[in-house]
């Protein structure tokens, strides 16, 4: 995807995430292959790294690994605790026990946590927990163009979004003072089309008061 300074792929070619990580990540080489054994010997070899990190690589077992970072979104926790297809778990719980250390994401207050913290220290009470939440620093125009966020303060938008959680993008624009109007959501990694854009056009048009149309970063 990128060799630490240029990005050599599409979205389409590579995928969203890694294109976004590609762009962001400078110095930073950003590969991508189904068989991550010989991706990761071919970072080794090419770009002399001292560490791989991986994406999305808890239930990866093929590799050894010194460190298991295990994410878990607070606002959701593990749902019913049943298994894919009838709940959201990909794996049983006891294997939680494969984690070095747990972050919990999405944390507004650390008082609220406790519930889930006590199922996370009762299966596996020697891995430390940490705690995150995300905070939208600014906003990107279509230009590529920076503004301050606390430009959309009394602004009312239309609230695009195209990720596995749109309500919580959503309470993030809310929490900077913006008043959603209309919301289009589609699924996470959607692939856009010209035909995406023309109901996208009416409601913009629709929008009283929105002036541009931005996207957060």
């Amino acid at each position: 995807m990128s060799d630490g300074r240029n990005v050599l792929l599409l979205p389409g070619e590579a995928g969203d995430e890694p294109f976004l990580m590609g762009k962001t990540l400078k110095g930073l080489p950003v590969l991508v292959g189904k068989d991550r054994f010989v991706t990761g010997q071919l970072a080794l070899q090419r770009f002399n790294v001292r560490g791989l990190l991986l994406d999305d690589g808890y239930q990866y077992l093929r590799l050894y690994r010194d460190v298991n970072i295990l994410l878990v979104d607070s606002s959701v926790g593990f749902g019913d605790h049943y298994l894919l297809p009838r709940g959201i778990l990909r794996e049983p719980l006891t294997h939680l026990r494969r984690a070095n250390l747990f972050m919990l994401t999405k944390v507004h207050r650390l008082d609220e946590c406790g519930p889930l913290e006590a199922i996370l220290r009762k299966i596996h009470p020697s891995s430390p927990i940490f705690h995150s939440h995300y905070e939208a620093v600014g906003l990107v125009g279509l230009n590529g163009k920076r503004e301050e966020i606390r430009s959309l303060e009394g602004k009312k938008i239309l609230a695009f979004s195209g990720i596995s959680n749109p309500e919580y993008f959503s309470s993030l624009l809310r929490e900077k003072g913006a008043e959603i109007v209309r919301e289009m959501v589609f699924p996470d990694h959607h692939h856009y089309t010209t035909e995406t854009w023309s109901p996208f056009r009416k409601r913009v048009r629709a929008c009283t008061g929105l002036l541009r149309l931005k996207k957060i970063c």
